[in-house]
């Protein structure tokens, strides 16, 4: 990249202002992902700005179909073969992509925490070297455990690091102001995940259906909705219980096959497409029993089907999920209290109905991309002038 352009990012004459976007892109599969293709091909993003995008796993060992797995082996690898060397083969890739754009006004890098933050961290150190106007947006739900779980030397590392960039982009108030108190002094977006569909009513559904979608994992609340599920199943014994998912821990290979038919569940696998919608019709609710989260791209997805949510008040759920009105919030950990809440929308369709219709009113208001992709397009512009106040660079319009 010319030093015009990294120095201020300063393009004359460009119609649309180029933007890079950096971060995980199908087919791994997750939140990250999803949230990452679904801006770049908003069509009235692309109006506004030439979006390319460059995926940093990519060419790297271990990359596998879906996004957890992959991050599991790929840390294994770096513990065996030592993390600085992943390290630089990523920033390598990030120099070349930057080398080969000639116009770059600014980058959107995604992140989230712990190993991804310690890797993304030298992207960020090198985008700020090169004078390069960038946001970071901040995603997942345990960015608050990893900066706990840090030293006092690795706290102010990560406090320096939220600084660099010309803005942090974050999912929730929730999260804005957790992010506001590490650095006061950085400048914070809100922008919720988007769904791209257009949200549609649900044709079936199975009345007795209770559906997890998500990796299963105990981070997940996959343990505690299983034993949740043996205290349902006693008052209701036709009651279903679908579980769709990588099983990253080997959740549902320690039960037997007897085990899973006496209880009334099934498990689907990894779902994608046209299986997943068709489970989202037929269910009669969403269940998310996670104990941490960032702002879950199924709870909108469910809501945009008009699926009542059982799930718990972590991460932006409750800033999407009022609880009695789109669904029902349990505290994080409380099996009785999941059984119980499941039970209730179970024996209520009416409840179920009214509930679903509130969360399908909600998110086609608030989340689809039509909607969000705007209010993007507004942080970009903001964040373009801003770099090019600090430099002095005035591109003609």
């Amino acid at each position: 990249m010319n030093q015009t352009s990294a120095g201020g990012n300063c393009a004359p004459g460009s119609n649309r202002p180029q933007v890079l976007v950096v971060g995980l892109l199908p087919p791994l599969i997750g939140g990250v992902a999803t949230c990452v293709k679904t801006f770049l091909e908003a069509p009235g993003l692309q109006a506004q700005y030439k979006l390319s995008s460059h995926d940093p796993t990519r060419g790297l060992p271990a990359e596998s179909g879906f996004c957890g797995l992959w991050r599991r082996g790929f840390l294994f690898l770096m513990r065996c073969l030592g993390r600085n060397l992943k390290v630089e083969q990523r920033l390598d890739q990030l120099k070349r992509k930057l080398d080969a754009i000639t116009d770059l006004r600014l980058v959107h890098l995604h992140s989230s925490s712990f190993e991804s933050f310690r890797l993304n961290a030298r992207l960020v150190e090198e985008l700020h070297r090169q004078r390069i106007t960038f946001l970071l947006q901040m995603h997942g739900g345990g960015f608050r455990e990893f900066f706990d779980q840090a030293s006092i030397e690795e706290q102010e590392w990560i406090r320096r690091i939220l600084n660099l960039p010309s803005g942090l982009i974050v999912l929730s108030e929730q999260w804005r102001s957790f992010y506001q108190h590490l650095v006061p002094e950085q400048e914070i977006f809100l922008l919720p995940n988007p769904i791209q569909d257009k949200a549609e009513p649900r044709l079936v559904q199975h009345p007795e259906a209770v559906f997890f979608l998500g990796h299963l994992t105990r981070n997940k609340g996959v343990e505690d909705l299983l034993a949740a599920w043996q205290k349902v199943r006693i008052s209701r014994p036709e009651a279903e219980l679908w579980l769709a998912g990588p099983d990253l821990e080997q959740i549902m290979s320690g039960i037997s096959v007897t085990e899973k038919e006496k209880l009334g569940i099934k498990y689907f696998g990894l779902v994608l497409g046209e299986e997943k919608r068709k489970l989202f019709h037929q269910a009669a609710l969403l269940t998310l029993p996670s104990y941490y989260e960032g702002l879950p791209i199924v709870l909108l997805e469910a809501m945009a089907m008009g699926l009542p949510v059982v799930a718990t008040p972590v991460g932006a759920v409750p800033e999407v999920l009022t609880d009695g009105e789109e669904g029902l919030l349990v505290p994080v950990g409380e099996i009785d209290q999941l059984a119980s809440a499941l039970l209730q929308l179970l024996k209520n369709p009416e409840l179920r109905q009214s509930m679903g219709q509130l969360g399908f009113d909600r998110v086609s208001q608030k989340y689809h991309i039509d909607v969000l992709s705007v209010t993007l397009a507004e942080i970009y512009q903001q964040t373009i002038e801003k770099g090019d106040h600090e430099t002095g660079c005035c591109p003609e319009q």
